[in-house]
């Protein structure tokens, strides 16, 4: 089990910051082995301190890289965290909630995050009840972008992986940091932003239109 405590918060940041600033890392597949809150019952001085070691994957704008959930089983404490991700691939069994009310307080981001993934009265149903939902309601509310056996989850999180990996890197960093600033903008000033300006003058940006002419697979080097 993933203890949700002060020592997992600071490990899980020290991770996603090493992934951030690795240069030969594109791509993060993020699952989990479910959680408890022994240290919020326990010791709730050092819970606190979570506080001091805020989590990259909720920190806007911090993960330039895609990362995708894996969902094996109940992402109770753990949907905030699905949520913050670019796509969620999810085992058929998996199931999803923000029960926090019912331990006396709040989802945090998820309570931020589930009204802009989905319809409003759709993510204030499930906020207001803290009810769970069923990982194909999730794909049905297009929260959840496949759903898979269980046996087939880290192999279909993969397969997506690597389809990303076919991109240019350079251009998916790019293609995340602007769809992600443009979902806070009006459509007219979305559509003002230079986002080809990031990758134009790129070695990448050369290599794909050559590659595309001599018919070979591009070479890409995030540069």
């Amino acid at each position: 089990m993933n203890a949700n405590n002060f020592g997992m918060t600071r490990d899980k940041r020290l991770a996603f910051l090493d992934f951030e600033n690795d240069p030969d890392l594109w791509v993060c597949i993020y699952t989990g082995a479910g959680g408890d809150l022994k240290e919020r019952a326990q010791n709730y001085e050092s819970f606190l301190q979570r506080r001091n070691h805020p989590n990259p994957l909720m920190t806007p704008g911090l993960l330039t890289k895609p990362v995708i959930a894996a969902v094996n089983g109940f992402a109770h404490g753990g949907f905030e965290e699905a949520l913050s991700c670019d796509i969620i691939i999810a085992a058929d069994h998996a199931n999803f909630r923000l029960p926090e009310p019912l331990r006396g307080f709040l989802p945090g981001a998820g309570m931020f995050w589930l009204p802009r993934s989905i319809p409003y009265k759709k993510a204030m149903g499930i906020l207001l009840t803290a009810r769970a939902v069923t990982a194909q309601e999730a794909y049905d509310l297009g929260l959840v972008s496949e759903v898979v056996p269980l046996k087939d989850l880290m192999e279909t999180a993969t397969k997506w992986a690597n389809d990303i990996l076919e991109l240019a890197p350079l251009a998916v960093k790019s293609l995340k940091h602007f769809i992600n600033l443009g979902m806070e903008m009006p459509l007219h000033g979305a559509l003002q932003l230079n986002s080809s300006a990031w990758v134009d003058n790129t070695e990448d940006a050369r290599e794909g239109p050559k590659a595309f002419v001599e018919k070979r697979k591009p070479v890409w080097k995030g540069r």
